[in-house]
C-alpha cells in the first residue's frame, strides 16, 4: 500500500510505523490519496513500477509457482489444488450447490463437479445408513500431496547443461532465424512489413526462451539435495544473492521498495 501511494500523506515504511493514536481517541484514520480508489487492488507490475490495469488470473497463476521455485520448490503446488481444496471443504460444510457456485463465481455445475469435486466422495454412506456421527475424513488420504523440495534449488543451467542447449539443433535453427530476422527488419522499409517481422521475431524469442526454461525444470527436477553442508539454515547461497535481478520479477513490489 506505501509503496503504490495509497495513502495521502505517508510517503515510506518510516512514517507509517512512527504514527500513534491521536490523544483524544485510540485510532487514527490514514486519509486515502485522490486517484487510489481509481487503481486496482492488484495491478500488473512492470519493471517501472504498477500498471493501471487489473492482474489477470493467468498471471497470479504463474506468480504463485514463480513462489514456489523461489523457495525451492521443485514442482510446487498450483492455485487450482488451492482452490480445489477450498471447494471441496465448502462443499462439505452443507452448503447448498448454488450457494457453492456463487462462492466459486462459477455458472457451470460440470466444471464444478467434474473440475473440482472431482471423483473423491467424502459422504460417509456406511454412517448414514446406520445412523451414526457421521465422519468428514474420509478422502483425506486421497487428497494428500508430496512436495519436494531443495534448498539449493538453482535458478539457471550450469555452464556444461547450457552450452549443450546452445549446440543443440533445435536451438541452433531458432538461433539463426533470429539473427535473419533481424537483418530483414533492418533492410525493411515498409511499416507492414517490418511489423509483421517483429512479430515474426517475438514468437522465435518466445519459443527459444520456452526451451531454456523446460530445459531448466528438466534439470531442476534432477538435482540432488546436498545434505551434507557447512551452509547454516538462516543463511543463503551465494547464487541466491547474486541472481536477484534474475527472481526479483516474482515480486516486484519488493523491488520497488528497494530501488
Amino acid at each position: 500500500m506505501v509503496a503504490s501511494r495509497a495513502f495521502a500523506d505517508l510517503d515510506d515504511v518510516e512514517q507509517l510505523l512512527a504514527l500513534k493514536p491521536p490523544g483524544n481517541g485510540n485510532f487514527r484514520i490514514l486519509q486515502w490519496a485522490d486517484d487510489a480508489k481509481e487503481k486496482p487492488v492488484f495491478p500488473e507490475w512492470a519493471s517501472s513500477g504498477p500498471k493501471a490495469k487489473t492482474k489477470s488470473p493467468r498471471s497470479w497463476v504463474t506468480q504463485f509457482s514463480d513462489w514456489g521455485k523461489r523457495a525451492g520448490f521443485t514442482a510446487p503446488l498450483g492455485l487450482h489444488a488451492v482452490r480445489r481444496e477450498a471447494l471441496i471443504r465448502v462443499n462439505d460444510n452443507g452448503y447448498t450447490l448454488g450457494q457453492v457456485l456463487r462462492f466459486a463465481s462459477q455458472n457451470n455445475t460440470n466444471v464444478l463437479v467434474n473440475h473440482y469435486l472431482g471423483s473423491v466422495s467424502t459422504i460417509d454412506g456406511a454412517g448414514s445408513y446406520l445412523g451414526m456421527n457421521l465422519r468428514t475424513d474420509l478422502a483425506e488420504d486421497f487428497r494428500s500431496a508430496s512436495v519436494g523440495r531443495n534448498p539449493s534449488l538453482q535458478f539457471s543451467l550450469p555452464a556444461k547443461k547450457f552450452e549443450e542447449l546452445r549446440t543443440s539443433p533445435e536451438y541452433l535453427e531458432l538461433t539463426a532465424m533470429i539473427k535473419k530476422t533481424n537483418s530483414e527488419i533492418e533492410r525493411s522499409t515498409l511499416p507492414e512489413e517490418r511489423a509483421r517481422l517483429e512479430l515474426q521475431r517475438k514468437t522465435a524469442y518466445k519459443v527459444r526462451s520456452t526451451l531454456e526454461n523446460r530445459r531448466l525444470r528438466e534439470y531442476q527436477a534432477t538435482q540432488k539435495v546436498i545434505y551434507e553442508t557447512d551452509i547454516k539454515g538462516h543463511e543463503q547461497t551465494d547464487w541466491r544473492q547474486s541472481h536477484f535481478d534474475r527472481i526479483s520479477h516474482v515480486l516486484p513490489e519488493e523491488r520497488t521498495l528497494v530501488l
